[in-house]
């Protein structure tokens, strides 16, 4: 998400440059906006491309482009967050860290076992200074608004006290139930005469 300026730049300029590169081929043929009365020599780029040179030049350029798009790649993986955090617990004395996917996995069972979610995930993040908590669950179908709210008040307690000097902060997505399928049944007609 944080490389979306960038991306949309780069496809703009790189739109704007075949654009650009086809409007001045398409004039060189008609002779519309620059007329050239004259006919282009291409021996020069033919004895350049015979040089002993050329091909290694062109492999780098091969493997440079590939870098780069190797690059753009990575750029764009999913970042999963931190995997540990320090604790406001720690002190000259000593260091006290957190693992970070033991508490995603402990945080996305006990939301499973609450038995008004399915489909639970955890995201935890660094934001501003403070560890943000996100909860992604699908809402049970027999779950009302309330149970909802008391999972999500429970599970807010049990960070502040796996954390109780830092600033965690829960955001919360339920997403509807999945509407059930209509249930087809094997019945066969049959007519008698």
């Amino acid at each position: 998400m944080r490389h979306y300026g960038r991306d949309r730049a780069s496809v703009l300029l790189s739109g704007l440059l075949v654009s650009g590169l086809g409007l001045l081929v398409l004039d060189w043929r008609l002779g519309l906006v620059v007329p050239s009365g004259r006919r282009l020599s291409t021996t020069s780029v033919t004895d350049l491309m015979a040089e002993g040179w050329w091909p290694w030049a062109q492999g780098a350029a091969g493997v440079l482009i590939a870098l780069v798009g190797l690059m753009w790649l990575l750029s764009h993986r999913p970042h999963r967050g931190p995997r540990t955090t320090g604790t406001g617990a720690s002190g000259p004395t000593g260091t006290v860290t957190v693992d970070l996917d033991s508490l995603r996995a402990a945080l996305a069972h006990r939301l499973d076992a609450s038995g008004t979610t399915t489909d639970a995930r955890v995201d935890l993040r660094h934001e501003r200074g403070r560890l943000v908590a996100t909860l992604d669950a699908r809402a049970d179908d027999d779950t009302d608004l309330d149970g909802l709210v008391g999972v999500a008040e429970d599970l807010t307690q049990e960070l502040r006290r796996v954390l109780p000097d830092d600033e965690v902060v829960l955001q919360t997505r339920w997403r509807a139930p999945r509407p059930r399928r209509a249930v087809r049944s094997a019945r066969a007609s049959v007519r008698v005469q």
